[in-house]
């Protein structure tokens, strides 16, 4: 969620570049101009993501390999289709790619395709970690923690920044193997269900424990207790599995549960009619764009040497501090006579 919230701030941009605001007001998406942690927001963010990034890559597929229709990559063989891939990676998505338009004079720079090329290197990390928490891959997802410091200091989120700094420090230096394994294995992810790819990240689930226990499997009635409610809770896995079960024999709510958007496919193709159009992902020196419209690079402000040098410094300062050497026996008070005969009488004993 933080991550999508990161993407919003940096990218929705203005009426006048290629930024999420230009996405959302050709798919006449509402209710997206401002970040929010209420209601389904996450979820209606997080989709716009992947259909604005799928159409971004649908592009560059046709614009490297010279055609106008996907269907026409049929024709062509599995290497040279790993070619085109290459090619989309080195030359569209990828920081040497922003670094060589960028060499340009400021003159002969094009404004547009470079945003283009940081959005598409930016998404991919995006979707990688999305990918690596819904298939349980703790391993993508602790090698992209470095990049996502760099994201979160780049962009400002200094509680984030500081909260992977601690991550890194105790996986890498101080936790002993045995934890490293332990927070690893039990306390990233979880699958609740058991079934292929579909891992969630721990507090995720917790809420969906709070869901169940709050609603779907209310304890209600005169005799509710705590006591009661201890033992309802600990059968709420089994009452899922229940509850799937008899919705997969009568199917009442099928359709509701597996419904996906029937519009996808079209916003998709709207979207990549728009930027085929506009030529996002061709060279033009002539379209630069006042400063006020131009997205900032994230990752390159929070890999800046010495704007990480300055960020970690200030996380040490805060880290390290004095701690007393002696005890204090009084717990707040001064001691009677009383408690010093007491305590005399104890020892002499």
């Amino acid at each position: 969620m933080s991550l999508c919230h990161s993407f919003h701030h940096q990218f929705y941009g203005s009426s006048r570049n290629i930024g999420l605001r230009h996405a959302f007001d050709i798919l006449k998406r509402k209710g997206l101009a401002s970040p929010s942690t209420q209601g389904n927001f996450y979820q209606m963010l997080s989709e716009a993501l992947l259909h604005v990034a799928e159409a971004h890559f649908r592009d560059l597929w046709c614009v490297v390999a010279g055609i106008d229709s996907l269907e026409k990559l049929r024709d062509y063989s599995p290497e040279q289709l790993l070619n085109f891939a290459n090619i989309i990676l080195d030359k569209y998505a990828s920081t040497n790619a922003l670094d060589e338009h960028r060499m340009h004079p400021r003159d002969r720079q094009d404004d547009i395709i470079i945003e283009a090329i940081m959005f598409n290197r930016d998404i991919l990390d995006f979707i990688n970690l999305d990918d690596a928490i819904r298939v349980g891959d703790v391993g993508r997802i602790r090698d992209m923690l470095p990049r996502l410091i760099f994201r979160y200091i780049g962009g400002n989120h200094t509680n984030y920044s500081t909260e992977l700094l601690e991550l890194i420090q105790g996986l890498e230096r101080e936790w002993p193997d045995d934890l490293v394994l332990f927070m690893l294995r039990f306390c990233w992810v979880a699958n609740p269900t058991g079934k292929p790819n579909a891992f969630l990240p721990f507090d995720e689930v917790m809420e969906h424990n709070i869901r169940d226990t709050k609603e779907t499997f209310e304890t209600l009635g005169p005799s509710t207790s705590w006591e009661y409610l201890k033992k309802t809770t600990a059968s709420i896995p089994m009452r899922r599995k229940i509850k799937d079960h008899v919705e997969d024999q009568i199917n009442s709510f099928h359709r509701g549960k597996s419904h996906t958007d029937p519009d996808k496919e079209d916003d998709i193709t709207t979207l990549q009619a728009s930027y085929a159009r506009s030529k996002i992902h061709h060279y033009n020196p002539r379209r630069q764009l006042p400063k006020e419209d131009q997205l900032e690079d994230y990752n390159a402000k929070g890999s800046d040497l010495h704007t990480l040098a300055k960020v970690i410094n200030s996380w040490l300062e805060k880290r390290i501090t004095k701690r007393a050497t002696t005890e204090d026996w009084t717990y707040g008070y001064e001691s009677s006579e009383q408690d010093n005969a007491d305590i005399d009488m104890q020892a002499s004993m």
